[in-house]
């Protein structure tokens, strides 16, 4: 039962008795009563709208609260997927930069390794030229002798040979060009100058 279902209740009690009792004394002390009722009744039904009102201010102030949680963690969500996402870009970089660091160190291996091919070549070239150029300058300077040919030494912008050959008799000047003419013509042309 409601606090208004026993207050009527207790009214209608109340009007009952009142007919039973029909003394004065009897009748003002139960008037009084009826006051007492009737203002209890007003209080009640105050503090029943007061409670109603705070319950309804409570019950908005607790569902914007839990819309600002929501918010809240939607934006805590998001932000924590956008962290994912650059955590996840910033693993494939660093996949990315350990990949060309690799493919750099191998090539840097390679290099390294002709880099030491190439030295130990001009080492070997070096040591040969030490013996080979003598000898080649040996043989040119006796060609030279035999043959009567004295080289241009100049550079030529096409790169022509050029040269003097000189015999007993005469004094025969040279000048081919070897991307017209093939060795084959110029050798056999120098040992016709020669003749």
């Amino acid at each position: 039962m409601t606090n208004e279902t026993q207050m009527n209740d207790t009214l209608n009690l109340m009007d009952e008795l009142f007919k039973i009792l029909d003394t004065q004394k009897d009748t003002e002390i139960i008037s009084k009563i009826q006051e007492n009722k009737s203002t209890i009744q007003k209080i009640n039904t105050k503090r029943q709208n007061i409670i109603k009102e705070t319950i309804q201010e409570l019950t908005t102030n607790i569902k914007q609260i839990e819309r600002g949680i929501q918010k809240l963690q939607q934006t805590q969500e998001n932000e924590k997927q956008k962290i994912f996402k650059k955590k996840d870009q910033l693993n494939q970089k660093v996949l990315s930069i350990e990949k060309q660091q690799e493919s750099l160190n191998e090539e840097f291996e390679v290099l390294s390794k002709k880099e030491k091919e190439q030295e130990n070549k001009l080492s070997q070239l070096e040591d040969q030229s030490s013996t080979i150029i003598p000898q080649l300058s040996y043989k040119m300077s006796l060609y030279a002798n035999i043959s009567g040919i004295k080289w241009k030494k100049e550079q030529s912008e096409n790169n022509n040979v050029k040269g003097i050959i000189a015999t007993q008799t005469d004094i025969k000047e040279f000048d081919l060009d070897p991307k017209k003419k093939s060795n084959f013509f110029i050798t056999n042309k120098l040992w016709d100058l020669m003749d």
